[in-house]
């Protein structure tokens, strides 16, 4: 666990910090697989709703939806954070908005973020429908997080749930990294620039490589030291639990 984390990391920042050029290279290329796997999951839906695959009743819980269902405020609440935060990352787009080379990058920004933002908006609804279609109510309800891995089960079977889904989390996460770090390195750049950061000229060169080197190696400094804390605290009560009186004397 610690190597792949370590390795992730540096990998991540070192293409931050190599090419500013590649770096949103491989942003885009990652993106691109995050829609196309949205777009798969729409489609089997469709096929799912189309009466192609093992599941008999697709439509069982589109019949009473709101059935079992809670008006509850404090729930209410907690799902409408959980649907926010499933658009949490636009903002960043306006964080390098110094590396769009546009006549004006403000309004090519506003635009792609609105037809992005429908786009997403209509590929998660749909995915939401294929989830509802394949997955019976009483798991969704229990799942938490999990619905995708319910999903791919029911659709595929356990052995292509398997080997499928760790590789778009890994694909997923590598691509969010590298984005939020490119986005972060440029706020504490400018940031540097209007003098209200420690050794200003350090944390504004964009020396050697055309990349806010200074700024790169501080996140990935602070991201190292946020990981192993939280490892640690997870960590540290299962081995406290598991462990015996003789070990724990060792």
């Amino acid at each position: 666990m610690f190597p792949a984390l370590g390795y992730n990391l540096e990998l991540d920042h070192a293409v931050v910090a190599l090419s500013t050029k590649w770096s949103l290279r491989a942003v885009n290329f990652l993106t691109g697989l995050k829609v196309l796997s949205l777009v798969f999951l729409v489609f089997t839906g469709a096929f799912v709703l189309g009466g192609f695959t093992h599941i008999r009743d697709p439509f069982a819980n589109f019949r009473s939806p709101f059935s079992d269902s809670t008006t509850n405020l404090n729930s209410l609440a907690t799902a409408l954070v959980k649907t926010n935060f499933a658009f949490a990352g636009w903002q960043n787009a306006f964080n390098v908005i110094g590396e769009v080379q546009t006549r004006d990058p403000v309004r090519t920004v506003c635009n792609a973020g609105l037809l992005s933002l429908l786009l997403i908006t209509c590929l998660f609804f749909f995915v939401n429908v294929a989830y509802v279609a394949a997955v019976p109510k009483d798991e969704i309800s229990n799942s938490g997080q999990l619905i995708a891995a319910l999903f791919f089960q029911r659709v595929f079977g356990r052995g292509f749930t398997a080997k499928t889904l760790p590789i778009m989390d890994a694909l997923s996460c590598f691509g969010n990294i590298i984005a939020v770090t490119v986005g972060q390195t440029r706020v504490l750049r400018e940031i540097a620039r209007q003098g209200l950061l420690p050794y200003p000229r350090l944390f504004a060169s964009t020396k050697p490589f055309g990349t806010p080197l200074a700024p790169v190696c501080l996140t990935l400094k602070l991201t190292i030291l946020v990981s192993l804390y939280t490892i640690t605290q997870v960590r540290g009560p299962r081995c406290k639990r598991y462990s015996t009186p003789h070990q724990t004397q060792l």
